[in-house]
């Protein structure tokens, strides 16, 4: 009875083959990660990076998770993609690595 019908938002209850084709439904299809999108002015504003990843168990299959911190105004097809592309790609830690990279050369100064 539901089957092709997404509830949005704002939108209400949308038929998603007759607005995005028969090719957008799917009998099934495997997850590889899950998104979660979480919004908390008091963490948003503390300074700290907005993505963070973990593993979240689903009928026992370990599934990336990442969080992701929005607020209003923000473009989230465009943060959504970014994110997917750096965690596809491997380069979701280039804070980590600058940070690495820093402590590194500090540690090389201390020798």
């Amino acid at each position: 009875m539901f089957r092709g019908l997404l509830e949005i938002r704002d939108l209400g209850i949308i038929d998603v083959r007759y607005i995005f084709g028969d090719a957008s439904v799917l009998d099934g299809i495997q997850i590889d990660l899950v998104i979660e999108l979480t919004k908390d002015q008091e963490i948003l504003n503390d300074g700290k990076l907005s993505m963070c990843c973990e593993t979240l168990i689903v009928e026992e299959i370990p599934l990336q998770k990442i969080t992701l911190r929005v607020s209003r105004g923000r473009n989230l097809a465009v943060l959504i993609e970014t994110a997917v592309k750096m965690l596809s790609i491997g380069c979701g830690g280039a804070a980590e690595k600058l940070l690495t990279d820093h402590q590194r050369k500090l540690n090389k100064g201390n020798d």
